[in-house]
C-alpha cells in the first residue's frame, strides 16, 4: 500500500469500503472481515468478506478451523446467499457507476 500515491490509497479504499458497505447493507452481513495480501510475487489484492454469525468459523477468522458442523440449517442459509449472487454483483455495479460519477477518478489520475 505505501507503494502507491497517497491519492491512489484514498481511490483503493474508497472502493473497498464500498464493497464493504453494500455487503453489510445488502447482504445484511453482521461484520466484514477486510486483508490485504501480496506474498511471493510483487502484487496487492485484497479480500472483502462478510461475516455471518451462523457461517462456521465465526466470530473467529475467516481461515480459522471450522466451530460448527456444515449441518441443514447452514446449508439452507448458505443457499439463500448463492441465490442473492446477481443482486449482490448489480448493487456493486451501481455502487461503483454512482461512486465514479463524481471527480475521484479525474483527481487521482487513476483512470
Amino acid at each position: 500500500m505505501t507503494d502507491l500515491s497517497i491519492a491512489d490509497r484514498h481511490y483503493l479504499m474508497d472502493h473497498i469500503y464500498l464493497i464493504e458497505g453494500v455487503q453489510r447493507n445488502l447482504l445484511k452481513a453482521v461484520k466484514v472481515n477486510l486483508a490485504q495480501f501480496g506474498n511471493v510475487v510483487p502484487h496487492l489484492h485484497w479480500h472483502v468478506i462478510p461475516r455471518f454469525s451462523w457461517d462456521l468459523r465465526y466470530p473467529n477468522s475467516f481461515w480459522s478451523d471450522d466451530m460448527r458442523e456444515r449441518d441443514d440449517a447452514y446449508l439452507a442459509k448458505l443457499a439463500e446467499l448463492y441465490k442473492m449472487v446477481p443482486e449482490y454483483h448489480a448493487a456493486l455495479l451501481d455502487a461503483f457507476i454512482k461512486h465514479s460519477i463524481g471527480d475521484k477518478a479525474v483527481e487521482c489520475g487513476c483512470h
